[in-house]
């Protein structure tokens, strides 16, 4: 079965000949997401990366993202910036990493 973070321990991945693209930078620091390997899958496949903080909790840093140069109004410009490459990918790998052994050092 696929799921939606992939990489994360026993989780699988869809098949990327039926994908644009895929999150390779997922900020949630409550899970190893195995953001090195999500960034390999979507180089190795040519497929447009994406990344988001999958903040559930408030101890949970704001360490991902997408910047685009002007407002969204709608999905429709939400895929020409993602399909046109005119996004900017937000991934702060210290933070993250920092944040992820917190929390398992609390546990």
């Amino acid at each position: 079965m696929n799921k939606v973070h992939p990489f994360r321990d026993g989780e699988n991945c869809g098949n990327p000949q039926f994908m644009h693209g895929a999150e390779s930078f997922n900020g949630h620091s409550h899970h190893n997401n195995h953001n090195d390997m999500a960034k390999i899958f979507c180089i190795e496949n040519h497929l447009i990366e994406m990344s988001g903080t999958d903040t559930h909790c408030f101890d949970q840093p704001i360490n991902a993202g997408i910047y685009v140069p002007n407002s969204v109004d709608n999905m429709e410009q939400f895929v020409y910036y993602i399909f046109t490459g005119k996004q900017e990918l937000i991934c702060n790998y210290d933070l993250y990493h920092k944040a992820y052994m917190d929390y398992k050092n609390k546990q």
